[in-house]
This record gives structure tokens, C-alpha cells and sequence, in this order.
């Protein structure tokens, strides 16, 4: 069986060049920020190849002559911009001009940018998800949260479940029996939604932590991507903390009016620190066994972490199965509102 090598093949005609009419092919523009991330994807590891429909049209799909007229403009074209690349692959299927390519595989040119020149490209990025009864959501979630590999250099899934009392955790197996990066932590009786988080946080082994819930109420992907241009044009990589937008009236009034309490304790304003997804630095997060058992742990990782961070907008969907009882459960939501206080007046005193 053949071994294959990890590969970014790149089309070469306005990809890595720059969209140009007027200039013949000798004298196009290389597209800087495509070569830098080619150097870059190489330094990880990835063989860089470079796939062409160069006059396939105007050669009427001749081969021969594509191979004796195309190649060597095109190879002086990539020796003189000193592009890395370990293969040129000419007769590329021309899809026309209102035609497009259609592959799973397919990465857009500013994901490609952002995940290998972005202030992120040279940080590792584990995914850690805590799973309580989410059966139904196992395997969307899972596609979902892949999505941000286009992104990020995610090296690891870490996938807990809860004590579930479903087939979260059957569920959850199987998902890691089809992708290697998948580790499946099973805790036996649920003793907290902050107790799941520890555990994971315990097998981190990258940079940073995409802290993410099972609910499918954030979609990771989407959140980067829309903030995008903001993102690419950090100096340095931050701790990203997101700011919900759209949720019911109730849950922004509730959650201000903590915030506003938190920020009296806490001498400085209060973001939303219950929002997902939350990227941040791992080596902030020291004394893993000390933090809350409780949703409190959402407050401890936001103090951790609101240093050196970005907040940026994320919109909140419906979720996609199950209900939440936070809208509904006004009891339950007073006890966490205690909790919450509590555990500031607490840290306050220390």
C-alpha cells in the first residue's frame, strides 16, 4: 500500500498568481501571500504540487502540445517568483468559464492564507468538547468541529463524556474508531459540567484549546471565518473570546445583570465569558485540579484567559436536538446565578 504524503496541490492561474488580463503568462503577478503560505505548509511537513488547465482550452486539450508550449513558461514562471513546489501537473480539466470544481477536499484561498500565514499557523490546537446526553448531536458535531481544520493545525479531538445515560458514549467510539485524532475520555457518574472540562483539559498536549459545547448552538467554522479580516490582521496570536449575538431577550437580560454584579466584584466590566467557542493558550491555565466543578469553570477560563484576547461576535443558532431548561428552569438558574457569585466573592478573598 502506498504511503502518501500529506499535499497542497494549488491551482496556478489566478491562485497563485494574482487575477491579471492584460499580462501574458511570463509576466504574471505572484500572489505573495499564497507563496509565503506555501513556504510555510512545507516547514509542516506537506508536499506542495502544482495543478494546471493551462490551455486546455486554447489547445484543445492537447496534451502533447500543453506539454512542449505550457511547461516551460510556466516552470521559468515559478523558478523566477522561487515558488517551492515538488511537482507541476498540467492537463487539469478546464471547467469553462461559468463552470466550477467541486471537491470535499476543497479549501478556499483565505483559508488557506489564514491557516498557514494567520497569526495561528505554527500553533497546535486540540478540540475539547464535554458530551452529557447529546447522542443525537455526535456525529454533525464531529463534522462540524472538522470543518475548522481548514483553519487551524488541530492535532487532536478530545471528546468526553459526561456520565451520559444514553449512547453518548457508543456514539462517541465510533467517531474514534473512523479518525485517529479522536481521544474519548468516559467519566462514569457526572459530578459537574466544569469536572468534564478538567478531565480534558488534563490530556491537552498542543498550544492552544478550542473549548466548544456539544450543542451545536456555535458553529466554530463559521465564527472564524466571518471574523476573518479581523483575525489576519493581529501581530500575534491572541486568546479569542466570543460575544453572543441574537440570543432571547430573557438569557441577554439575565446574563447582563450577572455580568454587571461580577463586574462590581471584580473592580473591571465584564464580556461574556459563558460564550463558545473560547481558543486560548493552554500554559494559561495552570492548577487545572483547582478549578470549579461547576459552570463556574466558564468564569475561571475567562479570567485566565482575558488577558491578551480579542472578542469577537458569534451568532447563536437553535439547538439542533434536546432542549435546554436555562430559558425554561428559573430555579436553576437562580442556583447557577449563586454560583457564580459565590465562587467571585470567594476568589475575591484570596
Amino acid at each position: 500500500m502506498t504511503d502518501y504524503k500529506d499535499t497542497i496541490i494549488i491551482d496556478l492561474d489566478n491562485t497563485l498568481t494574482q487575477e491579471d488580463a492584460e499580462n501574458n503568462y511570463s509576466q504574471k503577478i505572484v500572489n505573495q501571500s499564497v507563496s509565503m503560505s506555501i513556504k510555510n505548509a512545507i516547514s509542516l511537513g506537506y508536499e506542495s504540487k502544482i495543478f494546471s488547465a493551462r490551455n486546455m482550452r486554447s489547445l484543445n486539450g492537447d496534451l502533447n502540445k500543453i506539454e512542449s508550449i505550457t511547461r516551460p513558461i510556466a516552470e521559468a514562471w515559478l523558478k523566477q517568483n522561487n515558488i517551492d513546489y515538488e511537482e507541476l501537473i498540467l492537463g487539469k480539466p478546464w471547467c469553462g468559464y461559468n463552470g466550477w470544481y467541486l471537491d470535499d477536499k476543497n479549501i478556499s484561498i483565505e483559508e488557506f492564507i489564514f491557516k498557514f500565514s494567520g497569526p495561528y499557523w505554527n500553533k497546535t490546537v486540540n478540540i475539547l468538547i464535554p458530551f452529557f446526553n447529546e447522542e443525537k448531536n455526535i456525529l454533525i458535531n464531529h463534522a462540524e468541529q472538522k470543518k475548522i481544520e481548514r483553519l487551524l493545525n488541530v492535532t487532536q479531538y478530545i471528546y468526553i463524556d459526561n456520565g451520559s445515560s444514553d449512547n453518548t458514549f457508543k456514539n462517541l467510539k465510533k467517531i474514534a474508531s473512523q479518525d485517529k485524532k479522536v481521544k474519548v475520555i468516559s467519566i462514569k457518574k457526572n459530578l459537574g459540567y466544569g469536572h468534564g472540562i478538567k478531565k480534558g483539559l488534563q490530556e491537552v498536549g498542543s498550544d492552544l484549546v478550542l473549548l466548544n459545547h456539544a450543542d451545536l448552538q456555535f458553529d466554530p467554522h463559521s465564527f472564524f471565518l466571518s471574523n476573518l479580516s479581523t483575525l489576519i490582521k493581529l501581530n500575534e496570536p491572541l486568546n479569542i473570546l466570543p460575544q453572543r449575538l441574537n440570543r432571547p431577550l430573557m438569557s441577554r437580560m439575565s446574563s447582563a445583570f450577572l455580568r454587571f454584579l461580577l463586574s462590581i466584584l471584580y473592580f473591571h466590566k465584564m464580556s461574556d465569558f459563558n460564550g463558545q467557542p473560547k481558543l486560548f493558550f493552554i500554559k494559561k491555565i495552570k492548577n487545572i485540579d483547582t478549578l470549579p466543578d461547576n459552570f463556574c469553570i466558564d468564569l475561571a477560563l475567562y479570567n485566565l484567559s482575558k488577558e491578551q484576547s480579542i472578542t469577537l461576535p458569534i451568532i447563536q443558532r437553535n439547538r439542533h436536538s434536546g432542549k435546554s431548561s436555562w430559558n425554561t428552569d428559573f430555579v436553576k438558574r437562580i442556583k447557577i446565578f449563586l454560583q457564580y457569585l459565590l465562587y467571585a466573592i470567594q476568589k475575591r478573598k484570596k
